[in-house]
């Protein structure tokens, strides 16, 4: 499940979809964070093969609690590439069963988490197309303990960093929760307006409107845990095209520090001959409360190719 607005439906700090902090700081501030790296081997049907080493991500989260019904949150973090950006920063407050967010926070659309420290697997799946980070407005309801609702409206859903609301994008979601262990939830999300002159002498839109249906259920009983998503693709791209998206995964917990998962994901669109899938198969184990390591197989047979990786997850 992603760790976003969504996510603070039904936890976190102020329903702000922040997980347990480890260090606190003061009675009002708390830090959380994880640092992850990663080793992978390409193993292509043709062509040669790669194998990487790579820092993939740090990130320290800031979370300040200024009353009851205002908190902040504040995530920055540093890619492979060593530059330091800015992930997300808003305020929430919380007023009976709605809290108001605003600032940049990320997409409510999505099973698959955002963050490495959410997934169930290294790698992310073919319809991981949910939207980004946003900039904007939104409100998350609690109409009862078995339905949320939400709503936004933000610069883009999917560019991150568009701040102009002349053109918006928008997100709305039902989550239902009817029976322990069981998550449903239907989402749209839509950039609408966005065509704009290229600048040149055609008048060709750089980008149309685009938007996406998401809709996933995941069921947890015991030791296991099974989900299935469908995106719906409407406009999608510069070439407008439509497509269908779907995952299935199923997550066993063997022991309390071994698990493995399975999943299945494909994508296809109107210009694709087939559709592009894959095949993932992912065991992890946890060596203590902060560390985890996970090795992964996945093979992509339209792509014909297989990929190995590692990872290394320390999260506080």
């Amino acid at each position: 499940m992603r760790q976003s607005v969504s996510m603070g439906l039904v936890a976190g700090i102020l329903g702000m979809g922040i997980t347990s902090a480890e260090i606190k700081v003061s009675d009002a501030l708390s830090l959380s964070g994880f640092i992850d790296m990663s080793a992978t081997a390409g193993v292509p049907d043709v062509g040669p093969k790669s194998v990487t080493a790579s820092f993939d991500q740090f990130e320290l989260d800031f979370m300040y609690t200024f009353s009851d019904k205002l908190g902040a949150q504040v995530d920055v973090n540093s890619l492979g590439g060593g530059a330091v950006e800015l992930e997300q920063a808003f305020l929430a407050y919380a007023a009976g069963p709605a809290t108001l967010y605003l600032g940049k926070f990320l997409s409510s659309t999505g099973f698959e988490a955002s963050e490495p420290t959410g997934l169930y697997q290294y790698s992310t799946s073919k319809t991981f197309l949910y939207g980004n980070y946003q900039n904007g407005a939104a409100v998350a309801y609690t109409v009862s303990p078995l339905i949320s609702l939400y709503g936004a409206v933000v610069g883009s859903v999917w560019d991150g960093t568009d701040t102009d609301l002349k053109s918006p994008g928008y997100e709305a979601q039902v989550s239902l929760t009817p029976l322990e262990g069981l998550t449903a939830k239907l989402a749209y999300a839509a950039d609408i307006d966005l065509a704009e002159d290229d600048g040149g002498d055609t008048g060709v839109s750089v980008l149309s409107n685009q938007s996406l249906v998401n809709v996933w259920v995941s069921y947890a009983t015991g030791p296991v845990t099974v989900a299935g998503e469908v995106n719906y693709l409407m406009d999608w791209g510069l070439a407008d095209e439509q497509g269908l998206g779907y995952l299935v995964m199923v997550n066993y917990q063997l022991t309390d520090k071994l698990g493995i998962t399975g999943r299945y994901s494909a994508i296809k669109l109107d210009s694709m001959g087939a559709a592009d899938n894959e095949v993932t198969v992912s065991p992890g184990y946890a060596l203590s409360d902060a560390w985890f390591v996970l090795a992964e197989a996945r093979y992509e047979p339209e792509a014909k190719n297989t990929t190995f990786a590692v990872e290394s997850l320390i999260s506080f």
